[in-house]
């Protein structure tokens, strides 16, 4: 009978002779052998995986998995290959099992926390860096991790506690301090978040991100030379992260030097050919300098602002019916951080994690208006938006439930997605009531932080029931301010290229 053992030493040889393909036929003999034990197809996975094989080393710890379900690391390590080809749902699987057959393994929690982080899931990181925790009480990466999460879930009292003891038990965790000036950042706290970035730079010089949010803190104080000069340090430093180019540009807008902002804003586009944030910054920049026509032509509402009504789709007898089991799902979801809030107003998690049925049908209307919508653009592929049309997206969808928004909602983009859009299921009386604006879809004013002079042009649209509008993700937009004794549902989608 063929050794397996041996089999394996063969394949290594072939792989250090330079026969990777060798190698591979070898490992497939060792897999498929009927005495092959779990124990070398491990090694033999991590074999493959090194030859840049990754469905090969799959196949070797699917094939121990098989053998002895209950074996622990082959579910670790198929959850980190999985993770590493970007198939996280199948590895949050994998390494869940590992995790329930060796719980007192930190590292399985912590692969599990680093997945749900990845899946914008931060309320599964939590526990899991708990569990991690249990079996490492005070680990300082841990402590740190669990601050960052907390972060993110806008716990931020007991993200600075966690942070605290990862800095109490080393002092020298640049990341513990970066994550710690960020809740200063974002608690308003400028001075003390400047002063921990810069504990960050003194212990690693070298840390972009530090010195970028310390030029963001720079631009918050005014301290626009000094922001000018950070943002201009990194874009030299990092002539392909767009982030910087577009913080330049803002910083050089409030500056008033709108033509250096506008230059800013193409070595943006130039590091990243469409660039959502760099193509909004410029707009408003160029509406401001009373480039009219440069500004239209990017964000061309005629082209690429749509508002239809949708038809009733297959299996619902009217849009009030779809509309009615679309808002009980939607209603029924946990909110995007946390458990379903009680407040006024509430936003989801993606719903697109777990659809129902009517939100499963909210998914194929919604992939469907994406197609009609690429075929429908103008033949111009030389504009930034055409031009970076996607082949393949994800959707990513959400609810938003309130009575009341009474200041209105600050307007922003979708910097990730490439098309977004609203579909309306649910509207009180007083934002179906025409005779004024409360609760419409504002399209096309600048964001608080960049103030004009000069009037932007807008495009307002009143929400209807069972209306579905479609927008650029870069194009500014708001609810704008209402108030009213019913609900008001929305569900907003993304189209992220993949």
């Amino acid at each position: 009978m063929t050794n397996p053992a041996n089999l394996l030493q063969q394949a290594g040889d072939r792989a250090k002779g330079g026969d990777p393909a060798g190698a591979r036929t070898i490992l497939n003999q060792l897999i498929d052998l009927a005495n092959t034990s779990v124990e070398l197809l491990l090694p033999a996975a991590f074999m493959a995986f090194q030859l840049g094989d990754p469905a090969l080393a799959e196949r070797s710890l699917r094939r121990a998995i098989e053998i002895n379900p209950e074996f622990a690391p082959a579910h670790t390590n198929l959850g980190n290959i999985l993770r590493e080809q970007g198939r996280l749902d199948d590895a949050i699987t994998a390494t869940e099992a590992a995790c329930r057959l060796a719980p007192r393994d930190p590292m399985n929690h912590v692969n599990l926390a680093i997945l749900f982080e990845m899946t914008q899931r931060p309320d599964r990181a939590e526990p899991a860096l708990r569990a991690a925790l249990e079996q490492t009480p005070g680990e300082p990466g841990l402590l740190d991790a669990l601050g960052r999460v907390l972060l993110k879930l806008a716990r931020p009292a007991e993200a600075m506690t966690a942070l605290r003891q990862a800095i109490q038990k080393a002092p020298r965790l640049a990341s513990a301090h970066f994550n710690m000036a960020n809740i200063y950042q974002q608690a308003e706290q400028l001075d003390q978040a400047a002063g921990s970035y810069k504990t960050v730079l003194d212990l690693e010089p070298g840390h972009l991100a530090a010195q970028a949010n310390l030029a963001l803190v720079h631009l918050r104080q005014d301290r626009l030379d000094e922001a000018e000069a950070g943002f201009r340090l990194i874009t030299e430093k990092a002539p392909d992260d767009p982030a910087a180019f577009n913080n330049l540009s803002q910083t050089r807008y409030q500056q008033g030097a709108f033509q250096a902002a506008v230059s800013a804003c193409d070595g943006a586009l130039a590091a990243d050919p469409g660039n959502r944030a760099a193509l909004a910054n410029k707009i408003i920049i160029l509406n401001e300098m009373a480039d009219k026509a440069g500004a239209d032509y990017l964000q061309n509402f005629a082209a690429f602002v749509t508002a239809d009504l949708i038809a009733a789709p297959p299996g619902y007898d009217s849009i009030a019916a779809f509309n009615d089991a679309l808002f009980r799902e939607v209603e029924a979801e946990p909110d995007r951080f946390s458990e379903q809030g009680q407040g006024q107003a509430r936003q989801t998690r993606d719903i697109m994690l777990t659809p129902g049925p009517a939100v499963g049908t909210y998914g194929e209307v919604i992939e469907a208006a994406v197609r009609r919508y690429i075929a429908n653009l103008p033949n111009d592929p030389g504009h930034p938006f055409m031009a970076s049309t996607p082949s393949a997206w994800r959707l990513e969808a959400w609810g938003t439930i309130s009575r009341e928004i009474a200041q209105g909602e600050d307007t922003h983009i979708h910097p990730d997605a490439w098309l977004s859009g609203v579909y309306y299921a649910r509207l009180p009386a007083a934002v179906r009531d025409d005779r004024d604006t409360g609760g419409y879809l504002e399209i096309g004013r600048a964001p608080n932080h960049m103030a004009q002079t000069q009037a932007p042009e807008l495009k307002i649209i009143r929400p209807e029931a069972g209306l579905l509008v479609l927008f650029p993700s870069y194009i500014h937009h708001r609810i704008m301010p209402f108030q009213a004794d019913d609900i008001r549902m929305s569900v907003a989608f993304d189209a992220v290229p993949s």
